[in-house]
């Protein structure tokens, strides 16, 4: 049986009290701007937890790869579900966000 699901779920910003938080500033801030990389960048160093380029990249693939935030002629956009998100912090839509598109994440529950 084939998945085309993340293995894992990478780390979110700002632990367990903000994770949420943070990535519902994040997704408003890219629908209000589309930022190019280098201004994602910033804002995430500025406003989160982020540090390293590396754990940047990271988090930023992983957020297009569930479907929230997609790059499109050089500037990220949120995706009609991240939008949803950024405007009302329904959980629920990270959640079917993971049962769309992280492998195993059923099993993890």
């Amino acid at each position: 049986m084939a998945d085309d699901g993340r293995i894992t779920t990478d780390r979110f910003f700002g632990g367990v009290a903000k994770r949420l938080e943070n990535l519902q500033s994040m997704l408003a801030f890219v629908a209000e701007t589309p930022p190019d990389e280098p201004s994602l960048r910033n804002w995430l160093v500025s406003n989160t937890a982020a540090e390293s380029d590396s754990t940047i990249t990271t988090y930023v693939s992983f957020q297009r790869s569930i479907g929230l935030l997609t790059l499109q002629d050089a500037q990220y956009h949120p995706t009609a579900r991240g939008t949803a998100f950024a405007e009302t912090g329904d959980p629920e839509l990270v959640f079917e966000a993971f049962l769309d598109n992280v492998a195993g994440f059923e099993t993890i529950l």
